[in-house]
């Protein structure tokens, strides 16, 4: 960063110091003082950046006003740590940062100049639609994100750093913004860098809806997280800033913690897609199953086998020990099937006691067979339920694909034709 021309305003009792070692930084190529909160009656020659201290009667019309007065220049409020307020109302007043002279140190006091001044050179260069939008987006409950057109943040309103869990003074780095949702709403695809939000907005990107995870930052981040935070689900929209020429400039991204509205979305389709007794895939997701198996037997020519299993003298258990222990047999029987099962092979409740299995890869057709018995065996075994003892033989149908169906629906009617 190369020396910067800077006016001081303030005169508070860690003025100088503060001024002495700012003089010492690269950052700071001249250092200009002015004990007043304005604008010096002499011309201070040409400068770069303003620091400003908010005084303690600073009320939040006036100091708008006078750094409105102060509108042509990036403006850095100065204050301490026990001030901090101030500082945070400065930025809300127009301020393109704050600095607490307690512990701000050279890479931060750094940081924060090369921002305020980027943030102002932004907001400079807008079209006056596009500037009152920013206004708007300061205020609003969404969370929103300024960056410009090489992807540096500029500014994060109080409503995103809320949501995200980052700090009034917290700054982010270029790795915050790299990381900034680069994985898909199922947590595990990862998001093509020209894909990701705020790549986007700073091309000049419109985009709405773009559901994305933010990844709450590890402790190894420089980028701390608050206790107990995880990471969470929004929904992104974006578009491109704009100067007077309709020149793209930047780009600003909005966006809302849609967590709680997915996971009731995933829990519904789960509800959807599985029995709520035994949790086994119901019949249309087992169908579905079904008819990915018969493609891959047709890809590799290779057979699978339906089994369709109904349990014998189940209605007697439900009409002398209770509805309650008659389900409890059918999760323990569902259990069973899941525990004794190879991997790749699967298995679903078909209703009332009725389930049915899938066999993929078994080799010869008598290999299907004996996995039938070896069900028949398992599935006889005595259950516990409730402290009775339960016993609940099986009747298995088999049915082979190719031959027995040439769709789904037949192929398990053949299976369960097949048990009589």
């Amino acid at each position: 960063m190369s020396g910067r021309s800077i006016l001081y305003l303030g005169d508070s009792d860690f003025a100088a110091g503060f001024c002495n070692k700012l003089e010492a930084y690269a950052c700071c190529g001249r250092m200009v003082r002015h004990i007043a909160s304005s604008w010096p009656a002499d011309d201070p020659g040409s400068i770069d950046l303003i620091m400003l201290e908010p005084g303690p009667g600073s009320a939040e019309q006036s100091l708008q006003a006078l750094i409105s007065q102060l509108r042509g220049h990036p403006v850095i409020a100065i204050t301490s740590r026990d001030n901090e307020h101030r500082g945070i109302a400065a930025v809300q007043a127009g301020a393109q940062g704050y600095l607490c002279v307690d512990d701000a140190g050279h890479e931060e006091i750094e940081a924060v100049i090369d921002h305020a001044v980027q943030r102002h050179q932004l907001l400079a260069r807008l079209s006056e639609t596009d500037s009152t939008v920013l206004s708007i987006l300061k205020s609003i409950n969404d969370g929103s994100i300024v960056v410009d057109r090489h992807g540096h943040v500029l500014d994060i309103n109080p409503a995103a750093r809320s949501i995200l869990g980052l700090s009034a003074r917290q700054r982010t780095d270029a790795a915050w913004s790299q990381r900034f949702c680069k994985v898909a709403a199922d947590g595990i695809t990862a998001i093509d860098h020209d894909d990701m939000p705020l790549v986007k907005a700073c091309r000049g990107q419109k985009f709405s809806n773009q559901v994305a995870v933010y990844r709450v930052p590890n402790e190894d981040s420089s980028q701390q997280a608050r206790p107990g935070q995880t990471d969470m689900i929004l929904s992104i929209n974006g578009q491109g800033l704009y100067d007077s020429n309709r020149t793209p400039v930047g780009g600003v991204i909005t966006f809302r913690d849609v967590t709680d509205i997915m996971r009731r979305t995933v829990e519904l389709e789960k509800r959807a897609q599985f029995d709520d007794l035994t949790q086994l895939p119901n019949r249309r997701l087992f169908t579905q199953q079904l008819q990915k198996a018969m493609g891959r037997s047709q890809r590799h020519d290779r057979p699978i086998a339906i089994l369709f299993i109904d349990l014998d003298r189940f209605k007697s258990v439900n009409d002398t020990l209770g509805h309650d222990v008659g389900d409890d047999l059918l999760r323990q029987v569902a259990e069973r099937l899941n525990r004794n099962l190879r991997v790749g092979d699967f298995s679903g409740r078909w209703g009332g006691d009725e389930f049915v299995v899938c066999l993929e890869d078994f080799g010869e057709t008598a290999n299907a067979a004996a996995a039938a018995q070896k069900l028949v065996l398992v599935l006889s075994d005595k259950y516990d339920v409730k402290g009775s003892e339960v016993y609940a033989t099986p009747s298995i149908g088999i049915a082979i694909y190719p031959g027995a169906g040439e769709t789904a629906e037949r192929l398990i009617t053949a299976a369960d034709l097949a048990m009589y």
